[in-house]
Parts: structure tokens; sequence; C-alpha cells
């Protein structure tokens, strides 16, 4: 097949492995990507800079993208875009963009950050704490200009490079030449609010491990949210969400055993004084190093694991969480309390994977995460030239995610010859 070009859904740490590979192989890649930036989930599992590696994978999404805006010009990026329709042809998938234009257009802003500076309702912020590249977005829900109340032009006036404009628009792009379509899109964390019993967004000092690290990333320590005092005593929850009959989600995240680890030993690090407990279900050794890593958490940095999962997350006066769970050792009801609690949160198909399985016509599995004819070649879907990798097969890790796409592109690479 001459001047090959493939579709890449998704820019996280998947789409960016499988865009890097074909371009090497000197095959164009449209990446679309719904977000103003890549980096996708990953982004929220930031490094802090430790002195010994807490097993995050995140340096290997960074590798990724430094890899892939430093050599790979074939690699065309379509960010703000999103699936309208694809159509099959004889030979080639013919694709209709739906692309969002910014009201700050991320192609020129220069994140000077002069417009975040003057806004008057504060409703001007980074898109993501480590959003790649970093950009700015605004929020409609604070920017006077969607309150009804009045007009501000404040930042419009003030950006130096005429980035912001509010007289924004979805255009269409139709990409007609495509041979090969590779599914990216990976994950959406599970929102913790239909387990009541854990008053997540009731009581402020219950939050979820995602926040928790953007509030480690942004502050550098941690805090009780209710009212920003130190948090010297910290409870993380495993498998909220996960195989949880309860909520018809009997799959594992995969990834929560080894995050919770993470955060504990990060903790630690930060502050040796820092109680950690960890309340688990049982423990998923996931990766070949877990088991060292583990050993590691428990004996040298002190983790308290107690195999109970808590029934009830409660708070006082004092802002305190009070954890109610059964004693492991001899089935007694006891209480404890922390002065935060961390919810490591199950891991649900992307929100608008559904509509697009449905608009690619391909199957998709009970738990709504794709599915592929045949077990043996999991990256293929049940339509001939569209082929699937990461999260969106079922909870991966990162380096999971990227073993998955450098299958995924061998598989097109295979189809194109």
């Amino acid at each position: 097949m001459l001047n090959p070009s493939v579709l890449v859904i998704g820019a996280g740490v998947t789409g960016i492995t499988v865009a890097q590979r074909l371009a090497k192989n000197n095959i164009k890649v449209y990446l679309v990507e719904k977000e103003s930036y890549i980096g996708g989930q990953a982004l929220s599992y930031n490094c802090n800079g430790v002195e010994s590696c807490n097993r995050c994978s995140v340096c290997l999404l960074q590798r990724k993208v430094r890899e892939i805006e430093e050599y790979f010009p074939d690699i065309l990026f379509k960010t703000n875009s999103e699936i309208e329709r694809v159509k099959r042809l004889k030979e080639h998938f013919e694709v209709t963009l739906n692309k969002k234009m910014s009201i700050i257009n991320p192609n020129i802003c220069q994140a000077c950050g002069l417009c975040k500076k003057l806004c008057p309702t504060s409703a001007i912020s980074v898109s993501h704490p480590q959003s790649i590249p970093r950009t700015y977005s605004i929020s409609t829900d604070y920017c006077l200009n969607f309150r009804g109340r009045e007009e501000c032009h404040v930042c419009v006036d003030a950006c130096p490079f005429g980035a912001i404009s509010f007289d924004t628009k979805i255009e269409k792009e139709l990409l007609s030449d495509i041979s090969a379509i590779v599914l990216a899109v990976g994950f959406q964390p599970w929102d913790p609010k239909p387990k009541v019993e854990y008053g997540y967004g009731k009581n402020k000092n219950v939050v979820t491990a995602t926040e928790f690290k953007k509030q480690l990333y942004t502050h550098g320590y941690a805090f009780r949210p209710s009212d920003k005092k130190r948090a010297k005593k910290i409870a993380i929850i495993q498998c909220v969400g996960s195989r949880d009959r309860s909520i018809d989600n009997q799959n594992c995240s995969r990834v929560c055993c080894g995050y919770g680890m993470h955060l504990g030993r990060l903790l630690k690090e930060q502050d040796s004084e820092t109680e950690v407990s960890i309340f688990y279900m049982d423990i998923q050794p996931f990766g070949k190093e877990f088991n060292k890593f583990f050993s590691e958490c428990k004996k040298e940095f002190n983790i308290q694991y107690l195999k109970s999962i808590p029934s009830q997350i409660s708070e006082d006066k004092q802002g305190r969480v009070r954890i109610r769970y059964e004693d492991p050792q001899n089935g007694n009801i006891k209480y404890q309390y922390f002065d935060l609690a961390i919810l490591s949160i199950a891991s649900n198909p992307d929100i608008g994977f559904g509509k697009l399985a449905e608009n690619l016509d391909i199957w998709v599995k009970d738990s709504g995460f794709c599915e592929s004819p045949d077990v043996m070649q999991g990256n293929k879907t049940s339509r001939e030239g569209i082929f699937v990798a990461g999260a969106c097969q079922g909870p991966k890790d990162i380096s999971e995610c990227i073993a998955s796409a450098e299958d995924a592109a061998l598989e097109v690479m295979l189809y194109l010859a």
C-alpha cells in the first residue's frame, strides 16, 4: 500500500507510543485528542521527584513525549477534536472530525500566565497541572461572559499574542486517506459518590488518589482540604469501586495496589513521621518487581497494612476522618481516626467510548471495554482495519499500555504490508 496513513484516536501514553512506532517506520499518523493537550490520564500520576524510584512509570510517559516532539514530524496532532463519523470505502476509511475551537487557542498561547493574573473572577487556569504543551483554559462556570450578567474582555485585551477569542465555534475536518485506525482512548476514573458509606463529596477530607496527587503537585505537601492543616495520619483505601458486585463492577483496576503503595512510600519519604495505613481486600501482584516493592514499603518505610475494607467513613466535629472496619485479627469492629482518607478508585471505560464503538461498528464487552474476537490477537477488533490498544481493552498500568501499544503498531504494519 503506497503512502499509508493511520488514524490514532487518543493521545495518552498508548496513543503516543503507537504513533511513535508507526512514524519510525515512515507511516504518516493523525493523532486525534479530545483535550487541548496530550498525555492523557497518565498525567494525573505525576512523579514528585523523590530520591528513590516509586515505580509510578510516569518517566516513561515523559520520555515518550520528548521523543515524539523532537523526532517525528510525520505525526499530525489534532487536539480539541472528536470523531463525528467514520465511513468505510473500498481500501480506506473516510473520517469526519469535529474540532472545537478553544477560547484560548493552544496553538498561539505562550503560557505566560498574564490572563490568569488579571482575570477578575479567577476563571482562568492551567488546563492540567502537567499538560503537554502547557495550555490555559477558561471555566464557563466562573467567567463573567457566561454568567449572563455582563461582558468582560480583560483577558482578550491583555493577551500580547492575540490568543483569546470568545467567538468560538466547531469546525469540521475531513480525513479521506486513512488506511487503518487504532483506538487508544484509555479509561475514565470512577466517580466514588455511589459508595455513600464513604462520604466522598460530603466529607472534605475524603479525596480520590488522583485529587491527592494534584494536591501534592501544586502545594508540595499533604494537607486536610477542610482547613489546609498538614495531614500527619493518612489512610489509603484500596479497591474503591473495583471488584464490587454492589455497583456491578467486578473488574480489578490492576493499578491501585501498586499505586496505593506508591502514594504511601511517597508520603513517608516526604516526612518519615507521617503515619500511613493501607486498607485492602487482597494484594494483586502485577509487574515483575511488585513483590520487592511491596516488601520495601512494609519493612523499610513502616507502612501499616490492614486486610480489611472499611464499612463506613465519617467525619467528626474536628474534621477528623473516622473509619469503621473489621479487625482482620479477631473479627471485632474497630474505629480509627485519620487526618485524611485517600480512595484508590476503579477504572471505567472512557465516557465517550460506547458512542465511538457504535460509530465504528465494533464489539464491546459487557463491562463496556473493547472486545477482540480473537484472544490470541487481542489488538484486533471485530472490524478489519481497526485495532485497539491500552486501557480501552481493560484496566492496565502505564508499562502494560506501552507494551500493548507496541503490539498494536506491529499489527497495523503487518496489515498495511
